[in-house]
């Protein structure tokens, strides 16, 4: 009689089917918790609609707490990552407008210049 220890009975040679954790591992949780600047991201980024240096501050806020979540050895949540990227998606709006409403002051400036130079 030998003392061996019995092997699972499976098609993958003793291990574990894919997905499911190793033997003697503890189980990862299927959801992420959420973090304390995940609801001012998520606030920053809409009220960053109307206001724009709130989606600034909220890209910053949301990218600052994700890489403190990495830091930790932490997944960042899901809301997180969402909210930060809205904050990021609407400040890059922002600045393009910003840009366009420069350039049609410029163009302006320039057409009325031209148009007093003209007349004198």
């Amino acid at each position: 009689m030998t003392n061996q220890t019995p092997q699972p009975n499976n098609q993958f040679g003793g291990q574990p089917m894919p997905g499911q954790p190793m033997p003697n591992q503890p189980m990862q949780p299927a959801y992420q918790q959420e973090g304390p600047q995940d609801s001012t991201v998520m606030v920053l980024g809409i009220v960053g609609i109307f206001v724009a240096i709130c989606a600034f501050i909220g890209w910053y806020i949301g990218s600052k707490a994700q890489k403190d979540a990495l830091a930790q050895g932490q997944q960042p949540s899901q809301k997180l990552k969402t909210w930060t990227t809205v904050s990021k998606v609407v400040s890059i709006i922002w600045i393009v407008l910003l840009v366009l409403y420069v350039l049609f002051f410029v163009v302006m400036a320039g057409l009325i210049a031209a148009s007093i130079g003209a007349g004198m």
